[in-house]
């Protein structure tokens, strides 16, 4: 009997390694009975026009070889690197649900490593960005491995090999996933959505204040706040020219660090003002500013000056709500 895997334990049942031309790329998993998810550059890799046929994929899983034979692909010009492959297995053990859920803050795994934290989304497509536990190694050879959420028993997106930094990594977001392939929620029989009401906070903050970002998001952590959506203007947001990122026009609240290096100009910051002003002045939105106690607040941005802890309060009023 086909079953819909919801154990962490079974995880192990569903994942695969791929091999394309012999040579192990990465990971896939099973998402429907005898359909596999993974990383389009996990069949192509750099080079998106490679003359891939079904003979060269191979799937190992357990001790079975198995010729996996390509679905559907989303290439790199399409935005989303993602490929679904299809395989013949006699005995079907099961697939993973799928789940939009994700907060940032929350703990997430992929199988044979340690615990990831989701610290936000990044950019207008919604990949979630990870901080790695200390001294955990993930590879390139870990694309396509599913991002599994135990608080949904349900993966909630795929490693996509994007490494930032020796402690962050990404993960493309399973409602890409459906958005590029919709027959997989009717085989899901409709992928979960749970109802959990989310704060939507959009972060600023100049590039040499990284490390006021960090200390923001480590104390958030350290609340044990739950239904945060983090998304923020650092070095993984989507540069824009003519029009403002979405997860800017999304957000409910939207936070400024302001510096307290000489350099970083009160024009920076001001950018942001004329994008958000309407929405200010008809109460959509809430802007507050967290700065340093030697450190003036920034002339011409709206809202008031808060505190962390008086901050996390709105946060659990608007989530609560």
């Amino acid at each position: 009997m086909i079953s819909l895997l919801r154990d962490e334990e079974q995880l192990s049942e569903s994942i695969v390694e791929i091999f394309v031309f012999g040579i192990r790329n990465g990971y896939g998993f099973f998402v429907a009975p005898n359909e596999i998810l993974t990383c389009s550059h996990v069949i192509f890799g750099d080079d998106s026009l490679k003359d891939v046929s079904a003979s060269d994929i191979e799937i190992h899983r357990g001790g079975n070889r198995l010729i996996a034979r390509i679905m559907s692909i989303d290439k790199a010009e399409n935005e989303e690197d993602l490929a679904l492959l299809s395989v013949e297995v006699k005995d079907p053990q099961g697939y993973l649900s799928l789940n939009y859920d994700v907060c940032s803050l929350e703990d997430l795994h992929i199988h044979g490593h340690s615990a990831l934290t989701a610290i936000g989304f990044a950019g207008d497509a919604e990949k979630i960005m990870l901080l790695k536990t200390d001294g955990d190694i993930i590879e390139d050879g870990d694309s396509g491995a599913p991002l599994y959420n135990p608080r949904t028993r349900s993966v909630c997106g795929l490693i996509d090999g994007g490494v930032h930094s020796l402690n962050e990594v990404t993960a493309i977001h399973i409602k890409n996933v459906v958005k590029c392939f919709p027959k997989l929620a009717n085989k899901q029989n409709d992928v979960l959505n749970l109802s959990l009401n989310y704060c939507k906070v959009f972060i600023v903050y100049h590039e040499n204040d990284k490390a006021l970002f960090n200390m923001f998001v480590q104390w958030l952590r350290d609340t044990n706040l739950t239904g945060l959506a983090l998304y923020w203007k650092g070095e993984y947001e989507v540069t824009w020219s003519n029009s403002p990122p979405k997860t800017l026009e999304m957000a409910q609240v939207i936070i400024l660090l302001v510096s307290s290096i000489p350099e970083v100009s009160d024009d920076y910051y001001k950018n942001y003002v004329g994008l958000t002003e309407e929405r200010y002045d008809s109460g959509d939105i809430r802007v507050y500013q967290i700065l340093p106690s030697n450190v003036s607040p920034i002339k011409g941005w709206p809202g008031q000056k808060l505190t962390f802890e008086e901050i996390a309060r709105v946060f659990q009023e608007i989530i609560c709500h």
